[in-house]
């Protein structure tokens, strides 16, 4: 029995590390709002569990501008 290496999970159910990430699951906590002037801003949920302070990429730089994790999500909405 071959293995599937094109899933993105685990055996065990985990996400593959550097794998793909569907966009449903790294955007539900990002919700883009239009601002009327064809601008938008991004809303992010405060209370989605897996935020980490110490864990995964920044959202902001240690000035508040934007860290590249978020740079690439707002060109991705």
């Amino acid at each position: 029995m071959s293995r599937d290496t094109t899933s993105t999970s685990c055996p065990d159910g985990r996400w593959r590390p550097r794998g793909y990430v569907p966009a449903a699951v790294r955007l539900h906590r990002f919700l883009p709002t239009g601002t009327g002037d064809g601008a938008f801003d991004i809303h992010i949920n405060e209370d989605f569990a897996g935020w980490s302070t110490t864990e995964g990429e920044p959202l902001f730089q240690a000035d508040g501008s934007d860290a590249p994790a978020l740079t690439e999500t707002i060109g991705f909405l």
